[in-house]
């Protein structure tokens, strides 16, 4: 499975490929949703894992740019739960983690914020 992780923090970003790569991934960095976007664009992902606090768009606009130029690459929001409230992201439930399938904890945001998309942060 080929995954796109876009993340300006390189340290961050070479960590999680590393992890992601041990598990099985193919798995290709990008720094900026300008390069995002052009990598969407010229290869065939299985999923993304996106950063919000990009340095040139933030990743809220650069998913929501995608969708209406429908690209569906399945994508997963890597940002901190608190930085999602404080910018209005609607955190479902009471607001606290929850154990997940594979006993990790996870929140789940209102699709309403993020282009009709159920997403389920994983804490790792």
């Amino acid at each position: 499975m080929r995954l796109l992780l876009i993340e300006d923090n390189v340290r961050l970003a070479e960590y999680t490929a590393t992890a992601l790569r041990g598990h099985g991934f193919t798995v290709d960095n990008v720094h900026s949703a300008e390069d995002a976007d052009a990598a969407l664009r010229s290869t065939n992902y299985d999923g993304a894992v996106l950063d919000l606090g990009l340095p040139d768009v933030d990743g809220l606009t650069l998913l929501t740019r995608l969708r209406a130029d429908g690209d569906h690459t399945p994508i997963l929001i890597l940002t901190a739960r608190d930085r999602l409230k404080a910018e209005g992201a609607r955190v479902l439930g009471d607001g606290e983690p929850k154990l997940g399938a594979h006993d990790k904890p996870v929140l789940f945001l209102h699709p309403k914020d993020f282009c009709g998309t159920l997403i389920e942060l994983e804490q790792v």
